[in-house]
């Protein structure tokens, strides 16, 4: 059986094409050529407009793909469509089935991890679908040969911003820890560079500093952890999509500062994170166990 790069190379020759001409306007030469060296697996919305411009069918998909890969292509077809129907839950449990399983490879977790952003995302006016597809192109476009520095060369919209903060977060999660924290510091960089209107990109700046501020307390570097909890705390000042944000801020500033012996502020902190997870409802609850934990671990009564 054919994997499906193998697949698609053959089928790409037979019909005398190059990389570059199936790729076409929507997909980056460096995706192709990754697939094509079964290196990676297309999403629904790559394969199929892969099998569109090859003459094919989609629903061809599953003679082509090994039990595991099938499993995966499933999974998060099964996550793309449940979203873009707005079942945010079914969607969730999806996500949750695809992570656990085995042997999933840097690509599969950079998707887990933009997946993740998505459904934290505002609904907006903006279609699910769209947004999933926007998502998707800016992720091949930074993915592709990708290093810092082509941040301060774009010119980036909100949507790229949420991407990049989840390619970090993705960077991190597969341990490449260098590349997490300069995409990082690069957006700061650019925000501070480019954007006069820091308003509406607040909740995107918090977000930088949040990552920033674990970044910093899992290298034990107290001093510049809480320096970007400040930050985000201020940035959320004010802005109630930035709830979420500010209270796991005031969770990670905590930890700063009982590791920095200042107990008497962090049990403040630790409170105000605890009160704003529990006010926030479901969609902190695991805030809330993590608090709870946390302070049961340091003797600490909530």
């Amino acid at each position: 059986m054919f994997a499906i790069g193998d697949f698609i190379k053959l089928r790409r020759k037979d019909l005398g094409l190059t990389q570059a001409e199936l790729c076409g306007d929507v997909l980056a030469l460096g995706t192709l050529q990754r697939i094509e060296a079964n290196k990676q697996l297309p999403n629904k919305f790559t394969f199929e407009y892969l099998v569109d411009r090859l003459g094919l069918s989609s629903d061809q998909y599953c003679y082509l793909l090994s039990g595991e890969d099938k499993e995966i292509y499933d999974l998060r077809y099964a996550f793309e469509t449940l979203y873009n129907r707005g079942d945010y839950k079914g969607a969730t449990n999806i996500l949750e089935d695809l992570k656990i399983v085995p042997n999933l490879d840097g690509w599969h977790q950079n998707f887990i991890s933009i997946a993740e952003t998505l459904l934290l995302l505002p609904n907006g006016n903006i279609s699910n679908e769209t947004k999933l597809i926007e998502l998707q192109k800016t992720v091949s476009l930074f993915i592709n040969d990708f290093s810092p520095k082509k941040i301060k060369k774009a010119l980036l919209m909100k949507k790229e911003l949420v991407t990049l903060i989840a390619l970090a977060v993705a960077n991190y999660k597969v341990d490449n820890k260098e590349t997490s924290l300069n995409v990082l510091l690069e957006l700061i960089n650019y925000i501070n560079n480019n954007i006069a209107d820091r308003h509406h990109i607040a909740l995107v700046n918090a977000k930088i500093f949040l990552c920033l501020s674990a970044y910093y307390l899992d290298e034990e570097n107290y001093s510049k952890a809480l320096h970007y909890c400040n930050e985000g705390i201020e940035t959320c000042i004010g802005n109630d999509l930035g709830m979420f944000c500010c209270t796991k801020l005031s969770f990670n500033k905590a930890k700063c500062l009982y590791s920095q012996n200042q107990n008497e502020k962090a049990l403040a902190c630790l409170k105000q994170a605890y009160y704003l997870a529990v006010t926030l409802g479901e969609k902190a609850l695991s805030v809330v166990d993590k608090v709870e934990q946390y302070a049961t671990k340091q003797n600490i009564k909530l």
